[in-house]
């Protein structure tokens, strides 16, 4: 078997053409080995590799991209499942079911259930394992020495690559190796032993090139100039992917593309029965009015009766319910507690206590807000909700109370709500899986209620795909003294606008409402925002109020933390 190009590996540099590809390696191995091994074999289409602990034939092997590349060897697998899957998917290549060991024999191999790859020869890592809460059966494997599996199967004395996988195994079966009959070019070794394997290893001629941290690469004394190619762990100038992202990405274009058919499906679907409402309705409206017109050519006794019958029909038509003055003012007092101010008619205002309009100007809310969907957090009577109804949106307002005891249900009937969608539930139960994404979400008056700020920030970051806006209680203007009295945070000390500050609300210290908990300061509001991954567009001080205009930002390199933190994700060791 040919095991050396005619080129020298090392000829291809020249032209760096390894690290400008626009074609990126796929790497299949779990620590991107077959990458740094590939520098050196790169422009070589044929070759031989032997595999001790070969495990899965695709998933986490070093060899699988020389396989598909042309080349072939001898993979050793002790384990049953492993070895079915080599035979199955790598037949052009020589798949033995035994372990490798110092003398043929039959030996206690342990079989770990928790993870098929911590499977072991080793009496001391199966004990180590065992105590870490890993889970075992042990059975009878037969081994043989490598120089005799090597010697069996006609392998070339000096091949390219030897991989050696064996979960602290790897002395027995160094030591079962003739090395001056079998050399190959470079040697991978998984070690927790990297001493004595580097004594090992140099007794034996080989160099030492790199440990990426879970292998060390060996390299023939003969192939020094192999050195520099191997002395990196793979890296962005290798041009790869890694295996699992392909899967990844294969997963999602089919699931995407899944949802885009059946979205496709659902549309047509729904068009076709639109389309045969408005067809239907408009051919309604069509007779209705030939049936008017010609009410003059019928004798007059008849048209008062086909009249009556087509004012019937017409009043069956869906139309807008317009109230008058007094019916909304009777709508208005039945409602016992109004938070917003909603100017119905000229001088007509709800009595809510938040000057909505006067914050509406503050807001700077975008005029034109067709297609988008909006969430409106803490929606109350649903001023804001309906104002951007009005301005095109379709709208989600959501509160923790059913919405007939605000003023939400009185003032969707008087404005002929249509795309006003009331939800009650709790900000803390909102998720993109439950709801879904919003182009703008409103957070407006509720940040200073909430007992964990941040939790909600993070909550809402999850939700909201475009524009952020939020308006909460501060303490620039408003800090609260022990004696009950507001005053200005600088008066206390000029330096402490600069620092982030919250102020917490013990009870009912302010405002006499224990609904209230937290108010920041403008600097540590911008700072909340910023950990939760928003982009603050615009930030000011109004009176006792902070407002805050954000985009969604990528999320940064706190987040793990920050999920971590919250309970979201489980922690890992690092």
């Amino acid at each position: 078997m040919p095991t050396n190009s005619d080129k020298h590996p090392l000829d291809h540099l020249n032209s760096r053409s390894f690290q400008t590809s626009n074609n990126p390696i796929t790497s299949y191995s779990q620590n991107a080995e077959d990458i740094v091994i590939n520098r050196v074999f790169s422009h070589q289409d044929k070759g031989f590799y032997v595999d001790i602990g070969a495990a899965d034939p695709i998933i986490n092997s070093v060899t699988y991209l020389f396989y598909l590349k042309g080349w072939r060897g001898i993979n050793i697998e002790p384990q049953a499942t492993f070895f079915e899957r080599l035979k199955a998917i790598r037949p052009n290549d020589i798949n033995l079911n035994i372990g490798v060991s110092s003398k043929k024999a039959l030996l206690s191999f342990y079989q770990c259930h928790t993870v098929n790859e911590w499977s072991t020869f080793s009496k001391k890592q199966f004990h180590y394992l065992t105590k870490q809460g890993a889970n075992f059966s042990k059975l009878k494997v037969s081994t043989n020495t490598l120089e005799q599996i090597l010697d069996d199967h006609d392998t070339p004395h000096k091949f390219d690559f030897l991989k050696i996988d064996v979960e602290g195994y790897e002395e027995h079966v160094l030591k079962s190796n003739n090395w001056k009959k079998y050399h190959p070019s470079i040697v991978l070794i998984e070690t927790e032993n990297p001493l004595q394997i580097d004594r090992f290893m140099s007794a034996h001629g080989y160099l030492k090139a790199l440990y990426d941290g879970i292998n060390i690469f060996y390299v023939d004394r003969e192939h020094s100039d192999y050195l520099s190619l191997l002395q990196k762990p793979a890296n962005a100038t290798d041009n790869y992917i890694p295996y699992q992202f392909m899967q990844l990405n294969e997963k999602l274009n089919l699931e995407f593309q899944s949802k885009e058919s059946n979205l496709h499906k659902e549309f047509a679907i729904q068009y076709s029965l639109v389309d045969k409402e408005l067809k239907k309705t408009q051919l309604e409206y069509q007779k209705l009015h030939k049936a008017y017109s010609q009410l003059i050519h019928h004798p007059q006794p008849s048209r008062q009766n086909l009249l009556q019958t087509l004012l019937k029909k017409i009043k069956k038509t869906p139309k807008e319910k317009i109230f008058t003055k007094e019916e909304i003012q009777e709508k208005i007092t039945s409602v016992k507690n109004w938070y917003h101010q909603f100017e119905i008619l000229p001088g007509l205002i709800t009595p809510g206590v938040n000057d909505s309009s006067e914050v509406l100007k503050l807001l700077d809310l975008p005029e034109d807000c067709s297609g988008l969907s909006v969430l409106d957090i803490g929606a109350r009577d649903g001023f804001f909700s309906f104002e951007l109804e009005k301005r095109g949106a379709k709208v989600m307002a959501l509160d923790y109370v059913p919405k007939n005891t605000t003023g939400f249900s009185v003032m969707a009937e008087i404005l002929n709500s249509k795309n006003v969608h009331y939800v009650q539930d709790n900000i803390y139960n909102i998720s993109p899986k439950k709801y879904g994404k919003f182009d703008i979400v409103l957070f407006l008056g509720l940040l200073y209620h909430l007992p964990d700020p941040i939790k909600a920030l993070h909550i809402v970051r999850s939700v909201c795909s475009n524009k952020m806006y939020i308006e909460t209680q501060g303490i620039e203007n408003s800090f609260l003294l022990p004696n009950g009295q507001f005053t200005p945070l600088a008066s206390i000390s000029p330096i402490l606008e600069n620092i982030p500050l919250m102020q917490f609300y013990p009870k009912h210290t302010l405002n006499n409402d224990p609904s209230n908990y937290w108010a920041p300061n403008l600097i540590c509001l911008n700072n909340m925002l910023e950990e939760t991954s928003f982009k603050v567009v615009k930030s000011f001080v109004n009176g006792n109020r902070l407002i805050a205009h954000c985009q969604t930002d990528d999320y940064s390199d706190t987040e793990n933390y920050l999920e971590m933190a919250l309970g979201i994700k489980t922690p890992k060791l690092w």
